[in-house]
């Protein structure tokens, strides 16, 4: 924030700084007459600056927005750039409204977008785990769903985490029986590894598939163990899946969000966080 603020007083010097960020395009030649473009002031337009055609006869102007992520917002330049900082430090709606004195509405639109664009990353490189190692699963319910207009349900959500890196993949569950909960640990985890559950009886199996297996009995107000699995001792316990399925619990608090579209943007973000990729990328 503190090398946007550097640059926020000349927009020339905002356009160049996020242009070397890597998150406004160089454009080369005018699109009428094909002759160099070069940035120029121009205070009719928002942002203060444009591409202009260096041909007399052409003079073309556009702007330096152009295929951009932020050419789909209304939002001053300054703002938006602003708005992904704070959305990037998982900043909230309110604090990030009454500091850049931005409707909260606003915030409320921009955020979802941002989302949107770690969504949109992770379909095209999806989360995948290193190799063998230790793994956490574990189940989350979003209660009072709107899973169609008017019609409310009670969505399960599961967590596969590997402890090495902190990559987790999350998705929803139609239910949790063992056709649902399973599939995805053998697609997505390495036989040989180590997985640490809770007793639902659905993961009972996973030695049989391959996989070192070990529970926690939070029935018996068990979180946590040491304990021998495969010739090692070992932390048993699901622990940093909590972690995780906290802070989605704390993303869903206000009960009108809660909608499928809105649940998978939610578990997209997290995934897309917790992955170690860069929180910028996806603006640029």
């Amino acid at each position: 924030m503190d090398s946007v603020d550097a640059h926020s007083r000349d927009p020339m010097d905002l356009a160049l700084y996020l242009l070397d960020e890597g998150f406004l395009y160089q454009f080369q030649n005018c699109d009428n007459c094909g002759s160099d473009l070069n940035l120029e002031y121009f205070n009719h337009l928002g942002d203060g600056v444009v591409w202009r055609c260096s041909n007399q006869r052409c003079r073309w102007r556009g702007s330096i927005r152009r295929d951009s992520f932020f050419a789909a917002s209304n939002l001053p330049l300054l703002t938006q750039i602003r708005l992904i900082i704070s959305f990037a430090a998982d900043s909230s709606v309110s604090s990030t409204a009454k500091l850049f004195h931005v409707a909260r509405s606003s915030v409320t639109v921009y955020f979802i977008e941002c989302r949107r664009m770690y969504e949109a990353v992770l379909v095209q490189h999806p989360i995948s785990f290193s190799g063998p190692g230790e793994y956490e699963v574990d189940e989350l319910i979003i209660e009072r769903v709107e899973v169609e207009p008017g019609i409310f349900a009670d969505v399960w959500v599961q967590s596969i985490l590997e402890r090495r890196n902190g990559r987790v993949y999350l998705h929803r569950l139609e239910n949790r029986t063992r056709p649902q909960m399973v599939p995805p640990i053998q697609l997505r985890v390495p036989a040989g590894s180590v997985v640490f559950t809770d007793e639902h009886r659905s993961y009972s199996n996973l030695r049989t598939l391959g996989y070192h297996h070990a529970t926690v009995n939070h029935s018996a107000r068990e979180y946590q163990r040491r304990g021998i699995v495969a010739g090692l001792q070992r932390n048993i316990h699901i622990n940093t899946c909590e972690g995780v399925n906290n802070l989605i619990r704390r993303r869903l608090s206000f009960k009108t969000r809660r909608t499928l579209d809105y649940i998978d943007l939610i578990l997209s973000e997290v995934m897309y966080r917790k992955s170690g990729r860069s929180l910028f990328d996806p603006f640029k």
